[in-house]
């Protein structure tokens, strides 16, 4: 594992400065119309950092500071602001982000980007026609709030338009974008479904690194990189999914649901599927608050990384490091490849028998790659919201892994600007 020591600069410290500033003068207050409301928390108008002269002299023996690390704290603003937009839509109750609120969402950054982003939503007809049965499933109760996965496509300033859909080893980000989560016909207990409007973190997060892409200008990835967010809400009604129902997927996968509240992964499934076959993406990152098994070894302090990709795991936690978001690369044998066999189909989307379902969670997602595809699989259920605050997170929504999934996505071949 990277540490600390031999990766954090002065400017990386100046940039989480900024970061915990912008983080501080927030306070979600929206939904609060007591007077008290606007007094709570901490208000900052100004910032000035000393930087030590020897830090800003030239000289051959001592580290300079550049143009490019002014415009690293431009960018460090950005993507701070980026971090409170997460926790805003994120603490969001499912009656004002619902899925049509949620492709709004995506409507507006695009509108605001046009040079930048494009968007692309499949909805529930199309993915019917498309054969991703696995997120429609999922969506199958909810009569109102229809799935669909929305595709942002961010083009740098070194492409056109034209060129972006066939260029090799694109990004794609896929964010887990569950509205809501009654449990499906495995209905949670009210204590565990009352917060499960958290549930759309992993997509909202996805937003989040998608509008930092487009602001910031100074550093840009070399090729375009896809935000998808797979959207559904699991509703319960005469049309929710049956356990053990089976499904198949384009890629020909047939999918026992044997527990319709793991339904995070089916939504995924079929997302990543749809990236790849329809967006030539070939470098896929999830994010999502899938398992709580991963609480259990991690609790409130990191997220699982699963991968078949060392090198792109142990990017993305040295950018963690960096950055104040703590990650742990976790293992997925070959028991947990066996663990998600179905007896009546291809895969089954959870083994009750296991105790180790965040690993057969990341085993099944593996599933829907195509070959030559690279998985980072980012488990963020145990520090996406938080019942209270801790350093630099607030309570509720976190925007946890914002600003190191953004970092790791501009270090890959990146296009400098300054």
């Amino acid at each position: 594992m990277p540490t600390g020591d031999d990766i954090v600069t002065l400017n990386d410290m100046i940039n989480m400065t900024i970061r915990a500033t912008t983080g501080a003068n927030h306070i979600s207050n929206r939904h609060i119309n007591s007077e008290t409301a606007a007094e709570k928390g901490t208000h900052i108008d100004s910032l000035f950092i000393n930087v030590p002269k020897k830090f800003t002299q030239s000289s051959q023996n001592d580290q300079n500071f550049t143009l490019s690390d002014y415009t690293s704290n431009y960018n460090a603003v950005n993507t701070a602001e980026s971090e409170i937009f997460a926790r805003e839509v994120g603490n969001e109750p499912s009656n004002y982000a619902f899925n049509a609120q949620m492709i709004k969402y995506c409507e507006l950054l695009t509108q605001a980007h046009p040079n930048r982003l494009k968007l692309k939503v499949y909805d529930e007809n199309k993915l019917k026609e498309m054969g991703h049965n696995l997120i429609v499933s999922v969506g199958a109760a909810s009569t109102d709030n229809p799935p669909a996965i929305a595709v942002l496509e961010y083009t740098p300033d070194n492409q056109t338009g034209n060129d972006v859909t066939t260029k090799k080893d694109k990004i794609a980000i896929v964010g887990k974008t569950l509205t809501f989560d009654t449990g499906g016909l495995e209905l949670k207990p009210w204590k565990y479904m009352i917060d499960m409007y958290y549930d759309k973190l992993g997509g909202v997060n996805t937003l989040a690194i998608m509008r930092t892409l487009a602001l910031n200008h100074g550093k840009q990835p070399q090729n375009s990189v896809i935000g998808a967010l797979a959207i559904a809400e699991n509703a319960i009604g005469s049309k929710a999914t049956h356990p053990s129902a089976i499904i198949s997927e384009p890629n020909g996968k047939t999918v026992s649901v044997v527990s319709p509240d793991a339904e995070g992964r089916l939504a995924l499934a079929s997302a990543i599927g749809l990236v790849q076959n329809e967006h030539n993406a070939t470098s896929i990152y999830t994010m999502a608050t899938l398992t709580g098994s991963v609480m259990v070894g991690l609790g409130n302090y990191a997220a699982g990384v699963f991968t078949n990709d060392n090198n792109k795991a142990q990017d993305v936690i040295k950018m963690g490091l960096k950055n104040g978001e703590k990650y742990w690369q976790m293992p997925v044998f070959q028991q947990h490849f066996k663990n998600i066999k179905g007896p009546y189909s291809d895969l089954q989307n959870c083994n009750l028998s296991s105790l180790s379902d965040a690993s057969n969670a990341a085993a099944f997602l593996s599933n829907f790659l195509n070959k030559g595809s690279s998985l980072v699989h980012l488990d963020i259920a145990g520090v996406a919201s938080l019942d209270d605050g801790d350093g630099m997170m607030p309570k509720g929504a976190t925007g946890f892994g914002v600003h190191s999934v953004y970092e790791h996505v501009v270090s890959q071949n990146p296009t400098k600007k300054f």
